[in-house]
C-alpha cells in the first residue's frame, strides 16, 4: 500500500507523550509509529543543540526522509497542521484571555529555536495554568528588534492593554531573559486565526 500523509489522532498522541518524556529527559529522538493496513503514520524528531551531525536519532531521520522521497511523500509534509504547545505563565493570565476572545490576534515571542519550526497552517495550543484554547497560524512574521515590530504593528494590536512603544518595550523586558534573546534573535509574530 502506498503510504498517505496523513496519521491518526491515537498516533499523534503516542508521539506527543514520546517527544515531552524525551526532552524532559534531556534526549535526543526520533521515532515513527505507523499502521500498515490504512497507510496512516507519523515521525517525530527532536535534538539537543549540542548532539552532533551523525547522532543516531539524527541519521534516524536523514534516513526516513529518504524513504519518504522514494515513497512519492513530501518530505516537508509535516510542516503544515502540526500542533504546538505555547505557555503562559500565570501572571500573563490576561494575556492569554485577550487571545482566547479574539481581542488579541498576533501572538510574539523572543524567536528562539523552540518558535523557529511554527508555520502558516499550524496549530498552537494555548496554554495557561489548566485552561487550553487551539487556534490556527495565519502568518508568521520575523522581527530583528522591538524597534522593527513596533514599525509595523501598533502597540495595541499586539497587547491590548498597552497603547505606547515605550510600554511594550517594558513589557517584553519584563519576560525573564528576553531582552537578551530578543538581542540575539529577535522577535517572532503568530497572526492567528
Amino acid at each position: 500500500m502506498k503510504p498517505k500523509e496523513k496519521f491518526t489522532e491515537e498516533q499523534a498522541d503516542i508521539l506527543d507523550e514520546f517527544r515531552r518524556r524525551s526532552k524532559g529527559a534531556g534526549l535526543d529522538f526520533f521515532a515513527v509509529v505507523g499502521d500498515s493496513r490504512t497507510g496512516t503514520g507519523a515521525s517525530v524528531f527532536g535534538a539537543v543543540a549540542a548532539s552532533p551531525p551523525d547522532s543516531a536519532p539524527r541519521n534516524a531521520r536523514r534516513a526516513h526522509v529518504a524513504w519518504e522521497e522514494r515513497h512519492g511523500l513530501d518530505p516537508d509534509h509535516d510542516r503544515g497542521g502540526r500542533k504546538f504547545v505555547i505557555r503562559f505563565r500565570a501572571a500573563d493570565r490576561d494575556i492569554f484571555e485577550a487571545i482566547v476572545d479574539g481581542r488579541k490576534k498576533i501572538e510574539t515571542r523572543a524567536a528562539t529555536k523552540k518558535y523557529a519550526g511554527i508555520k502558516a497552517g499550524d496549530i498552537v495550543v494555548l496554554s495557561c495554568g489548566g485552561a487550553r484554547c487551539e487556534k490556527s497560524v495565519a502568518r508568521v512574521e520575523h522581527f530583528p528588534s522591538v524597534a522593527a515590530i513596533l514599525r509595523r504593528h501598533r502597540p495595541k494590536d499586539i497587547n491590548p492593554s498597552i497603547r505606547t512603544a515605550a510600554e511594550a518595550r517594558a513589557m517584553w523586558a519584563g519576560f525573564p531573559g528576553y531582552t537578551e534573546k530578543i538581542r540575539r534573535g529577535g522577535l517572532v509574530a503568530f497572526h492567528l486565526k
